[in-house]
């Protein structure tokens, strides 16, 4: 009876705590003390003491740019200095809330820390329309780090260049996943996680809660990117250690099982909100070797700047996994897409195959093909497109069996309108001697006499060649262009050789109407902006299939003479 007493009692205590009080910046003096709350190790936030130096004004551009300078000590800073992942843990002076530290100086010989007012991060919660400024001065916000685990290979190059032009601390982290914390709320002082990915590797962004009423939750005390509108899942993160550094010690953490979703991410502060996290997007990974399968499963941040990023680092980071190193050795792709449109479901699907050889064509350059491939669907504005998940089969096989170009030519340096060029082709096999072969190519009956190009590559060479020499109509100008392209298989064992001859086109909206005659041209009265005259290729090609890829890019000249006129000599 005596501890249910006890118990009622710490209810009824807990209920009648009076809120959390504020000091504005203009009430602070040199010299005042204090304390902040920030986890060092584990999941329960330690205090370490603060003083106060001074208040810059309009440290940051912008209203209300005022900055606290204050001195940290305590909590082993004296010999780490700020660390980053303690941005937002809140400063209290006088059992007041003063406001989130925020920035620092790197190198800086003692522990000082600018200290975000916690008046600018509560009118985060009310923006919508922020007028966003680039501060120039030398205090700068903390490197938010991003703890990566599980990231293998190039996929570490990928992430690395990516999130260090975004302004932030990439660290190594340890694979393996984290226990569940006791209490998954999230707190004052707890360290918090923007999960990016999840799964069989993690990503996430590691930070301090600095203020909790009710479902708001307010971290960091600066921006995480400062998109604004933003959702992205967050976490209470577990911090394994801190890692000092010369240049800014950071906190080595982890994420754990999304609690709430980010809402928005200001100049001052990422405003979040507990309750439902929102979707990320399922990528499921199955690969085959000679020697060994696997399946790996991931989680994306449903994020358009981020995704195909991520889904590319997330792949890389499987193959080196399983198979090791990737050079000479040839692999297959099988992509299987989910998505909505305007709320409409429809699956894409596309197979790649590439043989990776340092010399030639490296790993690196197929991951660019990847990130390429996801980026289409995220970033247009024809339609609300929303990927559901992914599924990727690859097959990875030992050594690489591929041939590159060295020469071509015509067996006639003209041809008449209608006749055939044999376009002679010399290629060097991989680790073998050189060979040749012949394309047929039919110079087509309505061409114009003077001088042309005859390109020769595999199809997917002759198909950006046209779209480099035509770009006015290789842009995306609507959905089906783009599932066009995304669906469109491009054999680099087949070699062709293409003829490009051009004609009059016309764009009217989003249709594109090739080879019209200028009689018709002449007759259309264009008012639409959207409506334009192009010059549109007419393409006449010969191929050759071949049982692996053909890497190069050669081009011939060859004459076309006017059917009415005897060939002359050359």
């Amino acid at each position: 009876m005596k501890k249910l007493f006890v118990f009622i009692s710490l209810i009824l205590l807990y209920q009648t705590l009076p809120a959390v009080e504020f000091m504005p910046a203009d009430q602070l003096k040199p010299g005042m003390k204090g304390y902040g709350m920030s986890v060092f190790h584990g999941w329960v936030p330690e205090r370490f003491e603060v003083e106060i130096i001074d208040v810059i004004k309009n440290a940051t551009p912008g209203p209300d740019g005022d900055m606290i300078l204050a001195k940290c000590s305590g909590a082993n800073l004296e010999v780490s200095g700020v660390i980053a992942g303690m941005s937002g843990s809140p400063v209290y002076i006088d059992g007041k809330l003063i406001g989130a530290v925020s920035s620092t100086w790197a190198y800086s010989k003692q522990p000082i820390a600018g200290i975000t007012p916690i008046i600018r991060m509560l009118e985060q919660k009310d923006l919508h329309d922020p007028n966003y400024f680039d501060a120039n001065g030398s205090l700068k916000k903390i490197a938010t780090p991003i703890v990566m685990s599980g990231v293998t290979g190039d996929a570490q190059k990928i992430a690395s260049e990516f999130f260090k032009e975004h302004g932030f601390l990439l660290c190594d982290g340890m694979s393996g996943g984290v226990s569940k914390p006791d209490n998954p709320d999230l707190q004052a002082g707890d360290s918090v996680a923007i999960n990016l990915v999840d799964g069989d590797l993690s990503i996430a962004a590691i930070g301090t809660v600095t203020y909790v009423e009710g479902k708001d939750v307010y971290i960091f005390g600066h921006p995480f990117e400062q998109f604004g509108n933003l959702k992205l899942p967050v976490s209470k993160s577990y911090v394994y250690t801190v890692i000092p550094s010369i240049g800014l010690s950071f906190k080595l953490g982890a994420g754990s099982d999304p609690t709430g979703s980010t809402v928005f991410d200001g100049d001052a502060a990422v405003y979040c909100q507990k309750g439902v996290s929102p979707e990320m997007i399922p990528l499921k990974v199955n690969i085959v070797t000679p020697t060994a399968s696997a399946q790996y499963s991931f989680r994306i941040a449903d994020e358009p700047s981020y995704f195909a990023m991520l889904a590319t680092v997330a792949l890389s980071s499987s193959m080196t996994r399983l198979a090791g190193v990737m050079d000479n050795k040839s692999i297959n792709y099988d992509f299987k897409i989910r998505m909505t449109i305007d709320g409409k479901e429809r699956i894409l699907t596309n197979s790649y195959s590439y043989s990776i050889d340092p010399a030639y064509f490296s790993f690196m350059y197929m991951l660019m093909d990847l990130r390429y491939y996801f980026s289409i669907f995220m970033n247009t504005d024809f339609a609300k497109i929303k990927i559901i998940d992914a599924e990727v089969n690859i097959r990875i096989e030992k050594g690489i069996h591929y041939s590159v170009l060295s020469d071509a030519f015509s067996d006639k340096p003209g041809y008449y309108p209608g006749e055939t060029a044999n376009i002679q082709v010399i290629y060097r096999e991989y680790l073998s001697g050189t060979k040749y072969c012949s394309i047929p190519v039919k110079i087509p009956k309505n061409v114009t006499p003077g001088k042309y190009k005859i390109y020769i590559a595999n199809e997917a060479g002759t198909y950006f060649q046209v779209m480099k020499l035509f770009p006015e109509i290789s842009w995306f100008q609507s959905l089906d262009d783009i599932f066009y392209n995304s669906t469109l298989f491009l054999d680099n064992t087949k070699l062709q050789a293409v003829f490009i001859d051009v004609k009059n086109g016309l764009q009217l909206s989003d249709k594109k109407l090739g080879n019209l005659p200028g009689t018709y041209i002449s007759l259309l009265n264009i008012k639409n902006l959207g409506d334009r005259f192009f010059y549109f290729p007419q393409l006449s090609q010969g191929e050759l299939q071949f049982k692996s890829p053909m890497f190069g890019f050669l081009q011939v000249q060859v004459n076309v003479y006017d059917t009415k006129t005897p060939k002359k000599a050359e």
